[in-house]
């Protein structure tokens, strides 16, 4: 099993190849800073090595890696709530309720405003995943656990529980008793 040196070396060398000259060095020298600088922050962040994050996020590219390796795929993780399971993200926010960044209804899915239309209106159907994301306005999670098998960091709606909190309390939350 190669290696996080032995990966970005063979990276970087692609990047080379498809440009000749000056911007395919550039666009390496681009690609090794980035890989270098995610790595280090998701392995403090995420408590896992350099070589498993790079082996597993390598494994899931199937195109060119100046295009899969940007920021818009791989964010930086500060201000992200890290969860060791989708349960301890239930427990946390068991409501089940989240706020719509656009309309600023209650959504019952993180990913998709399902919001019931208002007398003739139609249905928002904002999402998360979109081009404007949660527009500042949402959470963004890591799921420990299936993080190598499934390497995003998701933004979802913001649940109802963590609405007005600091991000540093958003993962300490505790279900109210019935």
């Amino acid at each position: 099993m190669a290696n996080k040196e032995e990966i970005i070396a063979k990276l970087a060398n692609e990047a080379r190849d498809g440009w000749q000259g000056h911007v395919g060095e550039r666009r390496a020298i681009d690609l090794i800073a980035f890989l270098n600088k995610t790595l280090a922050n998701y392995s403090q962040v995420l408590g896992m090595s350099e070589d498993q994050i790079m082996v597993a996020i390598e494994s899931k590219r199937d195109y060119s890696a100046i295009n899969f390796y940007q920021n818009s795929k791989f964010p930086s993780l500060e201000n992200v709530v890290v969860f060791e399971s989708t349960e301890e993200v239930k427990g946390r926010y068991p409501s089940g309720k989240y706020r719509c960044p656009s309309c600023n209804g209650i959504s019952t899915d993180p990913y998709v405003c399902n919001v019931a239309p208002a007398s003739g209106k139609k249905q928002c159907d904002w999402k998360s995943y979109g081009l404007f994301g949660t527009l500042g306005k949402g959470l963004r999670v890591v799921v420990r656990s299936t993080f190598l098998e499934h390497p995003v960091v998701h933004e979802i709606f913001m649940p109802l529980e963590a609405e007005g909190m600091p991000v540093s309390d958003r993962q300490n939350i505790k279900a109210k008793p019935q």
